[in-house]
């Protein structure tokens, strides 16, 4: 029994292990609160042990222009800590040519966005991209004959909510393109009400588990929620907002502001080495290269005091997120061979107060300069001269590495600042 109990303890720290809380604002229109799609979604991602805590404000027919003025959405904006924002415009008006949409809905969107980032730097804004009508918009179709029918409509709607997410930096609910695949795999399901245009328990569900993809980037394949689709059109469902989400991530632009953290190294020469951030989206970079020494910055010089094998762990940061990235690196003595070595270089005073003169017989084209933490503090680039004076009397007093190169060589050289 007791083994029994530690089985189930473990099981159940595991699943809260997993669990992930997300806090959403909705704002749109009836295509939002028909059938209480953030109800929905609260309900799925429960399904999976997920927790969603969510606010609306979805006035009838409001489009992104009302959205940017209106009050209540700019209030519950203003309250933050939202980890994303759902934004969907009025149905038809994304739709439209793409020169009224340029005027009608493109500089309101980026107000709602300036206006979330405003409130909360962290919060992602997040376009619900609609879809288009069962058979057209037949009101507007005499103006704008590609929404004549569903594929024309879908098609703009497309194009204006991934236009609307690059302009912003933000991400996309692919809902529509979703849609547009159960209608074709599962033409017998209904996904409108009668008016051709909101969605029906179907549709709504479909909005849910695209949803679930988008903000939890996981599958929503296998919940235990259908809610009152039959379980083969609830899978059908689940399978084709996995496969249309989660196989195009970079297509919705989802992730792309995530902090991964990458980074290169080279091996000067002895034990010394340079690490070059390589990370996306980051704001801050620190190291520990394994051997109790630490620092900080995109490119970083580490020299090791003796041979060995040691884990450098990088931490990248953008004040919202942050990754941690361990390799290993293999320290091992080098030595640069004559044939590698700039011909007839000379670096004078050495000692220095204010500044050092560089000769070589060969043109020199890249400088860096290096403290003793490893930061950068000087780099010149395209250099092209055989003789280089690099000023140090901005410098502290210390010991600094200089690293030379050509388009064939390359020479790390220790240089001495005295006096400040």
């Amino acid at each position: 029994m007791k083994n029994l109990v530690i089985l189930l303890l473990s099981f159940l720290l595991i699943f809260v292990a997993n669990a992930q809380f997300k806090n959403v604002l909705f704002l749109g229109n009836s295509y939002t609160y028909v059938n209480d799609l953030p109800n929905t979604l609260e309900q799925l991602a429960n399904s999976f042990g997920d927790s969603l805590i969510h606010d609306q404000n979805t006035p009838g027919g409001h489009n992104m222009q009302g959205h940017s003025i209106n009050t209540t959405s700019l209030g519950k904006i203003a309250i933050g800590d939202w980890d994303f924002v759902a934004i969907q415009s009025q149905s038809q008006e994304p739709s439209f040519s793409p020169a009224q949409v340029a005027t009608d809905v493109y500089p309101y969107a980026a107000i709602i966005c300036d206006s979330i980032r405003a409130a909360d730097q962290c919060a992602e804004p997040l376009f619900f991209m609609t879809w288009g009508r069962k058979n057209g918009d037949a009101s507007n179709c005499p103006f704008y004959p590609p929404i004549c029918t569903y594929d024309g409509m879908q098609n703009r709607l497309r194009e204006s909510y991934l236009e609307m997410a690059v302009d912003n930096d933000a991400s996309v609910s692919p809902v529509g393109a979703v849609w547009k695949q159960v209608r074709d795999s599962l033409p017998a399901l209904e996904l409108y009400s009668p008016d051709e245009s909101h969605p029906s328990v179907a549709g709504t569900y479909v909005a849910a588990c695209t949803f679930y993809a988008a903000i939890w980037r996981k599958s929503p394949v296998g919940s235990s929620f259908i809610s009152t689709l039959s379980a083969s059109d609830a899978q059908a469902i689940q399978q084709l907002a996995e496969r249309v989400v989660l196989d195009s991530l970079i297509t919705w632009r989802i992730g792309n502001n995530d902090v991964v953290a990458d980074w290169s190294i080279s091996q000067l020469s002895g034990l010394a080495f340079e690490f070059v951030n390589a990370t996306n989206n980051s704001t801050s970079i620190s190291w520990d290269f394994g051997d109790g020494n630490s620092g900080t910055g995109d490119t970083i010089v580490h020299s090791y005091l003796s041979a060995g094998t040691f884990q450098v762990q990088m931490i990248a940061s953008n004040g919202c997120m942050s990754d941690t990235l361990v390799q290993t690196v293999n320290a091992i003595t080098t030595t640069i061979q004559k044939d590698n070595v700039l011909p007839d270089l000379h670096i004078y005073p050495n000692p220095s107060n204010n500044q050092i003169t560089i000769q070589s017989q060969d043109q020199l084209h890249d400088l860096f300069l290096y403290n003793q933490n490893g930061k950068r503090v000087r780099c010149m680039t395209n250099i092209q001269s055989d003789n280089v004076i690099l000023n140090l009397s901005f410098l502290p007093k210390g010991s600094y590495v200089l690293k030379l190169s050509n388009n064939d060589t390359q020479i790390i050289e220790r240089i001495i600042k005295v006096g400040d």
